[in-house]
This record gives structure tokens, C-alpha cells and sequence, in this order.
């Protein structure tokens, strides 16, 4: 059975499949040792999850980057179950 990729907009009540990359974005955040407020931006893809931070500068700059696999984050879960 092939894993479905499904999103919802509206707080669960219902969900549509996903063809193509989720991306989420998190505004006017404070990031430590940063004398300007940040983003976090989130992008879900098929195979996991890609988070970046980008800076609020004059020139907009990612300070921080992490990515993870579907199977990486579900194992880290199982273990800490």
C-alpha cells in the first residue's frame, strides 16, 4: 500500500491529497543572538520535513537549516515513546 500525503486547512474537519511540497511559514519571530526578528519556514515534502530560519535583515539571510526524514522523525518518536 503506497503512504498517502494529506493536508487540512481547516483544523482537521477534512483533508485533500497532496501532490506537490507543503510550505508553511512562521512570521515575526525572535531568534537568539539576532537583533531582528526572524521567519521559520517549513517545507513538508513526500519524503520529510526541511525547516529554515531566515533573518529579517537588509538582506535576507538563512542562519539555520535542518532537515529530516519521514522515517527519521518516526523512529525518533517510537523511541522516545
Amino acid at each position: 500500500m503506497k503512504a498517502e500525503f494529506l493536508v487540512s486547512l481547516d483544523g482537521g474537519n477534512s483533508y485533500q491529497k497532496v501532490t506537490n511540497d507543503v510550505r508553511i511559514m512562521y512570521t515575526h519571530q525572535s531568534t537568539l543572538d539576532e537583533d531582528c526578528e526572524s521567519e521559520l519556514h517549513m517545507t513538508i515534502t513526500h519524503e520529510g520535513l526541511i525547516s529554515d530560519v531566515w533573518t529579517e535583515e537588509v538582506d535576507s539571510r538563512n542562519i539555520g537549516t535542518r532537515g529530516e526524514t519521514i522515517e527519521e522523525i518516526m523512529s525518533r518518536m517510537v523511541e522516545d515513546w
